[in-house]
């Protein structure tokens, strides 16, 4: 193989490389908002506050992390199954719920610690 065909090769090896990354990029955003959509639907009820509603983004993210540290040190995971998967899972179910906290920013109210008192 001359050096054209080499440069010609390596040329048509990153644009594969670019859509493969961009399918999976793709793929990504659709189960993310499957996920979001599955979430509304199942609990169309949202906090106004955005102390709650940042909670549960954060309890999603914890389930990610917990993921991640199982998978980095398997010897030390204590669940079941493909640590690669349940990070993915908890991924998506992360930017879901975050994409339901920028949705609902309009939404969310400020609370006048007066308003809770009685005298």
């Amino acid at each position: 193989m001359n050096a054209t065909q080499q440069m010609a090769r390596a040329e048509r090896m990153d644009r594969m490389s670019e859509i493969r990354d961009r399918a999976i990029e793709t793929l990504a955003l659709i189960a993310i908002e499957e996920e979001y959509e599955k979430a509304c639907t199942k609990y169309p009820l949202w906090p106004e506050d955005p102390v709650h509603a940042a909670g549960i983004v954060t309890e999603e993210a914890g389930e990610l992390i917990q993921a991640a540290l199982d998978h980095t040190y398997h010897d030390l995971n204590h669940h079941d199954g493909d640590t690669l998967k349940r990070m993915e899972k908890e991924a998506i179910q992360t930017v879901a719920m975050a994409l339901r906290f920028l949705v609902n920013l309009s939404k969310y109210r400020k609370f006048d610690k007066r308003e809770n008192n009685n005298g």
